[in-house]
């Protein structure tokens, strides 16, 4: 098998985070994989089959140590951090030609009674997180300027210690858990050892029991 087949079988494995993972855990059928690998690269000798097996085995080889060793850091950072849930929360997304001004007047009406207030701004919308309650104070004020309004929301906060910094793959590692769970991520964000996740209420039940560490 050529050197450029055998990068194409490790981008496929790459590309593939379930494969990937499989691997890492020992769990999978090699000449199966090889069989994919195969149709998806139009190779039919049996010969490169072969090839693609070993390929396949030289990378979880290779990335098996050094997999196992983030893994770990990253569960010791997860495990040592705490949850925390805050239920009934809306998710505006507004124009962000709307003045900085108004929001700030808005955020600072909801921090003097001590409550959250989170705005992301993006390329052409501005995205707010707050509490239902307050969500009328967007709505009277900016009301021609929201593109979309989500309600029943619940926010979930992990608050780590400052190892989440120079740990790789936290966030890829908690994204993962919502996937193969099946519960959508509405928002995702971070302030520094701070992880903010938006999910609909109706899933928090599910998410507390893949996220009890």
């Amino acid at each position: 098998m050529s050197e450029s087949a055998t990068q194409l079988t490790e981008e496929y494995i790459e590309s593939h985070p379930s494969v990937r993972d499989c691997l890492k855990r020992g769990i999978i059928n090699y000449s199966a994989l090889a069989r994919d690998i195969a149709k998806e690269l139009s190779i039919s000798k049996k010969s490169s089959l072969d090839a693609i097996i070993v390929a396949a085995r030289r990378y979880k080889e290779k990335t098996a140590k050094s997999s196992a060793d983030l893994e770990k850091k990253i569960a010791h950072v997860i495990s040592n951090s705490e949850f925390q849930i805050q239920n009934k929360i809306a998710v505006a997304v507004i124009d962000k030609e709307v003045l900085t001004d108004y929001l700030t007047g808005i955020q600072l009406q909801v921090k003097k009674k001590h409550e959250l207030f989170y705005a992301i701004e993006g390329s052409t919308t501005t995205t707010v997180i707050l509490q239902e309650k307050n969500f009328p104070l967007i709505q009277d004020k900016l009301s021609t300027k929201i593109h979309k309004v989500r309600k029943n929301m619940s926010l979930i906060m992990l608050k780590s210690s400052e190892e989440i910094e120079n740990t790789p793959g936290v966030i890829a590692y908690l994204s993962g858990l919502f996937f193969q769970n099946g519960v959508n991520i509405y928002e995702i964000m971070s302030c520094w050892k701070d992880t903010l996740i938006v999910i609909n209420t109706s899933e928090i039940s599910a998410a507390s029991k893949f996220l009890n560490f």
